[in-house]
């Protein structure tokens, strides 16, 4: 008898659930919002002056990573803004955050007309665990983040509207 006649069911059973393993990773992994050090994490806006999260710890801040070139970012940009309006009342700040140029990112902020605040960030969104665009955090007032989610939304429905303002209380 042959060895992987013999054991062929557990080789089997080891190549299925390595394969699995590959894919939930693949994909899974893709879908899964990191875990980024936000009391680290540095931006500056245009004229150059650098915030930190303490610079916002009075405000529940939605933060939204984004790359100029992806199209999903680019066509949530509008809701982003919409939410915004609707939300600013309520003690909110969105901020829309590139590690690319300012050329790129003024052409954005052009391009959509948002009312976000658009800042670049010091660190390369790929060292700050950011490897999916767009991904977008909530953090209350406290410092703590109370929503994650990668990939698009469409941020101005009211049921999202909703859902963030109980997020935060």
């Amino acid at each position: 008898m042959s060895f992987f006649k013999k054991y062929k069911k557990p080789i089997d059973i080891l190549f299925w659930a390595f394969l699995i393993g590959v894919a939930v990773y693949k994909f899974g992994y893709q879908q899964m919002a990191p875990i980024v050090a936000f009391a680290e994490l540095t931006l500056v806006d245009e004229a150059g002056q650098e915030f930190t999260m303490n610079d916002f710890s009075d405000k529940n801040v939605l933060i939204n990573f984004y790359q100029s070139w992806c199209g999903p970012c680019m066509g949530e940009m509008p809701s982003l803004s919409k939410a915004y309006q609707s939300l600013k009342e309520d003690d909110f700040v969105f901020i829309a955050v590139s590690d690319e140029s300012f050329e790129l990112i003024s052409h954005v902020k052009e391009r959509t007309n948002s009312s976000l605040i658009f800042l670049q960030s010091k660190q390369s969104l790929d060292e700050i665990g950011i490897r999916a665009y767009p991904t977008t955090y909530l953090i209350n007032k406290k410092g703590e983040v109370v929503f994650e989610k990668v990939g698009p939304d469409e941020w101005s429905a009211p049921e999202m509207l909703s859902k963030f303002r109980k997020l935060v209380q």
